[in-house]
């Protein structure tokens, strides 16, 4: 995509690629397109990916098989990719935890300028949603962060932890 922009929902099974992209039609509007690898979760007829792409008219473009630059995003997935190994060593963040950094990456990369080479208009999120997005609750810690918190809606001991991004959907209304 020409934005840079970038999201991630981890799933436990291949088959959840329709729940997944249900998720992003909600969060971020439904795609004008999409570029998909072709995998048979992807392209099937039945599942519930093609079901959301249908109903929701979105144009979908099948990329060749092993021609790995076909699709617009896989600059940006190696992007990603890039920026979570480096801040898994220079963290030393365990890999079991490779779904929370590749998200944090992905939130930090869309709310962030990444290009330094170009001069764009807006940031990724921007780009895609219109809206200045608020990136205040990505200053006070970085990933694997040591933080201290309170168990039992603050009312426990103090512990020492870990940051592992910013929670979504808690304490305000869906």
């Amino acid at each position: 995509n020409g934005a840079y922009f970038a999201t991630f929902y981890p799933m436990s099974h291949k088959s959840k690629a329709g729940d997944a992209l249900k998720t992003f039609c909600k969060e971020f509007g439904v795609p004008d397109e999409l570029w998909v690898d072709g995998s048979k979760e992807q392209t099937k007829s039945g599942t519930t990916f093609m079901k959301v792409v249908r109903d929701e008219n979105i144009t979908m473009h099948i990329a060749e098989p092993g021609m790995k630059n076909q699709s617009p995003a896989e600059g940006v997935v190696r992007e990603v990719r890039k920026r979570w190994y480096r801040v898994m060593f220079q963290k030393k963040v365990p890999k079991r935890l490779w779904d929370y950094g590749m998200q944090w990456v992905c939130e930090t990369m869309s709310r962030t300028y990444v290009r330094s080479h170009r001069i764009d208009p807006a940031v990724p999120l921007q780009a895609v949603t219109g809206e200045t997005p608020d990136i205040s609750e990505y200053l006070d810690f970085g990933f694997y962060d040591r933080v201290w918190y309170h168990d039992n809606a603050g009312l426990g001991e103090k512990k020492l932890g870990r940051w592992l991004g910013v929670a979504k959907h808690v304490g305000t209304q869906c």
